[in-house]
């Protein structure tokens, strides 16, 4: 069950909506506009250079750096794949239990027994137990993040940034960033959690569709990540199924590739950064601003109970169960809680 909702707050200048169709093109950098031209590096270090808490963080510029995989990003889901076999028991048949646990949570949309409404801490703390996120979240300072600069330009006074960002436990991701022309002591910060794609690019999709330009123009950097695993169907099945039965899920993952992005935003010095989700992202958003009080605002257009599964074969209603990325058992019991608005994101010192 989705229900689409409309949050509006101050921060949100538009969100749009793109269908989702099968079959995306072949990833590339999308070409310059003929008004676009090269911009030089950005101030932070291109060498290399180690944050103020002392964690190790890579900046460099490689115009002929490539994801890893050769697999288009949307169906790649080989790092959780492998992450889910680091995480899993020793000895436990998880490619038994991911083969068969998208059958076994076909029935997961039923209602859940109601329960007496939480406080915001009592929620927080369920929230982060049942996820999982602690084993992410340990040692975060820690972790190296390489962060590569595949593409820069200047388009229409807007500085356009691709990136790509390598975390030990989740691999490779994809970064967007739109600059204003202001600098970054006094920079504003949005986060976008888009919706699945009808491309390979949720981020350049997000960008072209919900008017991405509008918030640099504005006087706010705008940061998107290039969701993996992110085609509502087998891939993205296969990958929560493995990560769920492994003691993690998907939405763990979107949420820790989240605070990720966030990371280096806060490296650069950008204090002040604000959420905003569509479609599948907002989905995302209500539970991690329900356990995570760092943002400054957040704006969602869509919430879920939780248990979203589809047949893998629209034509086929009775064959093979997919599931997407949402769908979480211990988020489908608590759903009405996570998409209270009375529980939402407060500040904390």
């Amino acid at each position: 069950m989705r229900i689409r909702i409309q949050v509006v707050l101050p921060l949100l200048l538009a969100v749009g909506c793109a269908p989702t169709e099968r079959g995306p093109a072949p990833f590339s950098v999308p070409a310059p506009s003929a008004n676009a031209t090269a911009d030089p590096l950005p101030s932070v270090d291109p060498a290399g250079t180690v944050a103020a808490d002392g964690t190790a963080i890579s900046v460099r510029h490689d115009p002929t750096a490539t994801w890893a995989s050769g697999a288009q990003p949307v169906y790649d889901d080989a790092a959780y794949v492998a992450l889910a076999r680091a995480l899993a028991p020793s000895g436990f048949d998880l490619d038994g239990c991911a083969a068969h646990l998208p059958e076994e949570l076909r029935s997961l949309a039923d209602p859940p027994p109601p329960f007496d409404p939480w406080g915001a801490d009592e929620l927080r703390d369920d929230l982060m137990l049942g996820l999982g996120i602690s084993r992410f979240l340990d040692g975060l300072d820690a972790r190296s993040l390489e962060v590569v600069l595949v593409d820069q330009r200047l388009d229409g006074g807007v500085r356009e940034q691709v990136l790509l960002a390598t975390d030990p436990l989740v691999g490779t991701m994809q970064w967007r960033l739109l600059w204003p022309d202001v600098g970054s002591a006094s920079l504003a910060a949005i986060i976008a959690l888009p919706g699945h794609p009808s491309t390979d690019d949720a981020a350049q999709e997000f960008i072209d569709l919900a008017h991405g330009r509008d918030y640099p123009r504005n006087g706010r950097l705008l940061a998107v990540s290039s969701n993996r695993v992110y085609d509502a169907w087998y891939a993205e099945s296969e990958a929560n199924a493995y990560l769920l039965c492994a003691g993690s899920s998907l939405m763990a993952v979107r949420h820790y590739e989240t605070l990720l992005l966030d990371r280096y935003l806060r490296y650069l010095g950008i204090d002040d950064i604000a959420l905003v989700g569509h479609s599948g992202g907002s989905i995302a958003l209500n539970a991690l601003v329900r356990w995570d009080w760092r943002w400054t605002g957040a704006v969602s257009d869509m919430e879920s109970n939780y248990a979203s599964g589809l047949p893998c074969e629209l034509d086929e209603p009775g064959g093979a169960w997919c599931l997407l990325d949402e769908v979480h058992p211990h988020l489908a019991s608590r759903f009405p809680q996570i998409n209270d608005l009375g529980l939402a994101p407060r500040q904390v010192p």
